[in-house]
């Protein structure tokens, strides 16, 4: 038997459980969403900002699978269909579309959950927009170093940190006569200082 009062003190423990969950999700800089039925029926502040949206009214009750790239819709519809069944899914890399349709890169996970009784799926969404592009630029610099570094006709050398040697090209093969079979991990003045 509860009584009176401590029903209420429950009910206000509970109250003040909720406010801070909910001020924690809020405050998170991730992405929060709930959807049902693969519509939306909650998402976070940052959800609003990172789907360009004005306000979350114009992301509830949308299909997730709007924001959803189309080369990334049946592979992500298909991580849904698991994820419904009971099956949590994190750190996938995805991209979605914007409002204003601009195309971002996120890591997704989705986890089953209760929301208002009914089951529902949560998905937390951190941006990696960014990320993704300068390793995009740093692939696209190391293939061009490595394309330029073959393909001279000059003599090149690469040290380690120990100034040792750790790679050469072909122009210093021809130009010197040593591979870098020969010469890994070794001094270059030991092959091509003369001695004094």
């Amino acid at each position: 038997i509860i009584y009176t009062g401590q029903r209420k003190e429950l009910e206000q423990k509970q109250k003040e459980s909720d406010l801070r969950h909910r001020s924690l999700v809020e405050s998170l800089p991730l992405g929060i969403g709930i959807h049902q039925k693969g519509r939306l029926v909650y998402a976070n502040e940052y959800a609003v900002s990172l789907m360009e949206a004005d306000n979350v009214d114009q992301l509830i009750g949308k299909s997730v699978l709007e924001f959803v790239h189309p080369e990334e819709f049946q592979s992500v519809k298909e991580r849904m269909i698991k994820v419904m069944m009971g099956q949590s899914i994190s750190g996938v890399r995805e991209r979605y579309l914007t409002l204003k349709g601009k195309e971002i890169f996120v890591e997704t996970s989705a986890y089953p959950f209760t929301f208002f009784g009914e089951p529902a799926v949560q998905l937390i969404v951190r941006d990696i927009t960014e990320q993704t592009k300068t390793q995009e630029k740093i692939r696209k610099t190391e293939l061009l170093f490595s394309e330029l570094f073959n393909s001279s006709p000059m003599a090149i050398v690469l040290l380690d940190n120990k100034g040792n040697v750790d790679r050469v090209n072909l122009g210093f093969e021809q130009m010197f006569g040593f591979t870098i079979s020969e010469l890994k991990g070794k001094s270059l003045n030991e092959f091509i200082v003369p001695p004094t």
